[in-house]
């Protein structure tokens, strides 16, 4: 009876070590994201003697769209080092298989770009759009920032300052010249000519064309410009322009991404040093809420944490997420406050500027480049431009 006892203890060991394992192994780790990262500006405006700015119809937010709801996201966060190496473990399944299993690798961490090179290729295609009148007394001057987009010079600006392209010979021919600058200082570098500006802005904004400090939520505000030749006679035009690819991106961009934020701003600079030595300034930020205009839960303006382009003239400037080094957004609007440290920045994203122009033309914005843009911008200048041109003078006349 003893010998039986003693076998049947045997037996259970024997099964114990040698039964199916019922878990693969997996590690645990435990990852604390660091605090978001404070302002670094690239390239500051100089310090000169600060006057009154001329108007950059910068508007400020008055009626904050809806913030989207995001769910809670249940993905395990990424291990800060590398795991601990693993140990095999060999599985007895039957006295002639034996099976290796692995342990599960963790999430990887998605790269990064570097943030010198996501700045260095943004301010490349960053452009400086100045408006003035033979007659200030009529408009006043208006400076602002753009993003060239395509190859062959489509910039994509706001609608809130291409307005002006639409009165450009409104009392008399060429009444109001803008010019397209580059560089840091700004210089004048080309002429363009108006591409397409969303209806739907002009129809609801008609009255900013005469107001000092318009408003607005940023719906819509955008438009697009095309580079048509150079400021010197001599000089031919590029084969190919500096240019950023855009992302239509919507449920990868979230709260607490870092950003880069690149413009013109121009809020504490005279008309003088304006004309003569405004500088692009770059910093990085991150982005602090996002918003929906009509509650269908989908993206349209972000908003990113303050920084000293929080001021005019950053308007049409760029926000460029570092996951991607896209294009994901177009400033549009500030916060109000008294520095500008004190304002936050809004941008609407290049998706919502994609389903605003499928709206109104039909055409996706890819559909829209892919196009003959010579003729596209002829048939909006021939077609569509006289009578958005008809309301704003409407305004002008009767103020």
């Amino acid at each position: 009876m003893g010998m039986y006892t003693a076998l049947a203890g045997v037996l259970l060991i024997l099964i114990a070590l040698f039964a199916p394992m019922s878990k693969e192994p997996r590690d645990t780790y435990t990852y604390t994201p660091p605090p978001p990262p404070a302002s670094i500006i690239v390239d500051p405006i100089p310090a000169k003697n600060a006057t009154s700015a001329p108007h950059s119809p910068e508007p400020a937010l008055i009626t904050p769209p809806q913030p989207i709801k995001q769910p809670e996201k249940s993905a395990p966060p990424p291990p800060l080092s590398p795991p601990p190496k693993q140990t095999l473990n060999p599985v007895a399944t039957s006295a002639s298989q034996t099976k290796i299993v692995l342990p599960v690798p963790p999430t990887p961490i998605k790269t990064l770009f570097p943030a010198e090179t996501i700045n260095a290729e943004t301010r490349r295609a960053l452009v400086n759009i100045i408006c003035t009148a033979k007659n200030s007394g009529v408009f006043m001057p208006v400076s602002g920032s753009g993003v060239i987009i395509d190859p062959r010079g489509v910039i994509l600006t706001n609608a809130h300052l291409a307005n002006i392209y639409l009165l450009k010979d409104y009392p008399s021919e060429n009444f109001v010249e803008c010019i397209v600058r580059s560089g840091s200082p700004a210089r004048n570098t080309y002429y363009a000519e108006l591409l397409y500006i969303s209806s739907a802005w002009i129809k609801a904004n008609t009255q900013s064309i005469i107001e000092e400090n318009p408003t607005g939520t940023g719906e819509n505000d955008f438009a697009l410009l095309r580079i048509t030749k150079a400021i010197s006679e001599d000089e031919p035009l590029p084969a190919e322009f500096p240019y950023i690819h855009y992302e239509l991106e919507e449920n990868d961009v979230a709260e607490g991404q870092n950003v880069l934020i690149v413009g013109y701003p121009a809020s504490f600079l005279g008309g003088i040093t304006i004309q003569k030595d405004l500088h692009i300034t770059s910093t990085i930020s991150h982005i602090t809420r996002l918003y929906t205009f009509d509650q269908n839960g989908l993206l349209d303006l972000i908003a990113v944490g303050t920084s000293i382009l929080s001021q005019k003239g950053s308007s049409g400037g760029a926000v460029v997420r570092q996951q991607s080094n896209k294009l994901t957004g177009l400033i549009v609007t500030s916060s109000s406050g008294e520095t500008t440290q004190e304002r936050e920045l809004n941008a609407i994203t290049i998706a919502h500027i994609n389903r605003s122009l499928k709206k109104e033309m039909n055409l996706d914005l890819a559909a829209f480049l892919n196009a003959d843009i010579a003729l596209a911008s002829s048939d909006f200048q021939k077609i569509v431009a006289p009578g958005l041109t008809q309301i704003l003078i409407d305004v002008v006349e009767k103020r």
